[in-house]
């Protein structure tokens, strides 16, 4: 699951949780299609980023996940970052 925002790192996150800001998560297409499930409204998630993108059909990505957040969801808005 990814925040909206593709915060480069954890801290970035936690500094705009901080300051009230509305960070939301979304589920990426590709897992939704392969789970069935969208991002849950309310709950304990985890969140990651920076966002990966695909490239080309010879399956690059042009940068990897660097840092994992378990985060608390209340309507569809982050409120926590644990």
């Amino acid at each position: 699951m990814y925040c909206h925002v593709d915060f480069k790192t954890k801290e970035d996150l936690e500094k705009a949780v901080d300051r009230k800001k509305k960070v939301t998560v979304f589920q990426p297409k590709g897992v939704k299609r392969f789970t069935g499930k969208d991002a849950p409204a309310s709950g304990v998630v985890t969140v990651m980023g920076p966002h990966t993108k695909f490239i080309g059909p010879e399956s690059e990505w042009i940068k990897n996940h660097t840092w994992y957040a378990k985060v608390k969801i209340q309507n569809g808005v982050i409120k926590e970052v644990m």
